[in-house]
């Protein structure tokens, strides 16, 4: 009955395996043709949202090698594959249209200087100077010099919602376009964490041998010996 039961229990860890494994690869799929989706949440942030994968070293080794060549090409010797449990890139481009108003100097140097502080250490700040010079009755353009700089600060998390993997990447610095946003989850086959989670914890053994026995009376018996015994392993003491 021992026996029957671990059977039964292991068979349905298997089940269970194998059912996750339906549900994540129908969640890559859809991963597949999901697009970004971007809004702006109750404390003025750009959220940028999409559906991530999750893939099994097995996998990205094997069905996705041109995918894996791609980030082992970019993170050079940074990181090993069998150390990961995430990854993540993104491509993205900046479009801001600035209005900047200018001062004269020594009647030839136009001074130009701006900042714009969007709040959680997001900025930008402009500063040009660009001499002029007269050509009979009109100007003419010349030498120039054009300093700006930007301060962007991004916030990435990976959610798990019903056995799929949200990406969302946020910011408040306004006029960021994510072009692409891509996140995947490296995890072990469902299949080896139901092996480990479910390992056989109960069993029946048979022994045999020669030895001696003490019975009543204090009488020593010589002999073969043949025993039964039910052995228990915790999960901690297996390996």
């Amino acid at each position: 009955m021992l026996m029957q039961c671990n059977r039964i229990s292991k068979l349905n860890a298997k089940n269970d395996a194998l059912e996750n494994k339906v549900v994540r690869v129908k969640a890559n799929v859809d991963a597949k043709s999901d697009s970004i989706e971007t809004y702006i949440n109750e404390k003025g942030y750009y959220i940028n949202e999409i559906q991530g994968y999750q893939y099994t070293v097995k996998e990205l080794e094997t069905e996705n090698k041109s995918l894996l060549k791609d980030y082992q090409k970019a993170l050079a010797d940074v990181v090993e594959l069998k150390n990961l449990n995430q990854l993540l890139r993104t491509e993205l481009s900046i479009k801001e249209t600035d209005t900047v108003f200018a001062t004269v100097k020594n009647d030839t140097t136009l001074i130009f200087k701006d900042s714009t502080y969007y709040g959680d250490d997001n900025w930008r700040k402009f500063d040009a100077t660009v001499n002029v010079f007269t050509e009979g009755d009109s100007l003419t353009g010349g030498l120039g010099t054009f300093d700006y700089t930007q301060n962007i600060k991004l916030y990435a998390g990976i959610e798990a919602i019903d056995g799929r993997r949200h990406i969302n990447i946020s910011t408040k610095y306004p006029g960021l376009n994510f072009k692409t946003i891509e996140g995947i989850s490296v995890i072990e086959d469902e299949l080896n964490i139901a092996k480990k989670k479910k390992r056989g914890r109960i069993c029946i053994g048979v022994g045999g041998g020669y030895g001696i026995l003490f019975g009543s009376n204090n009488q020593l018996y010589y002999g073969p010996q043949l025993g039964v015994s039910i052995i228990y392993s915790p999960k901690w003491l297996q390996f």
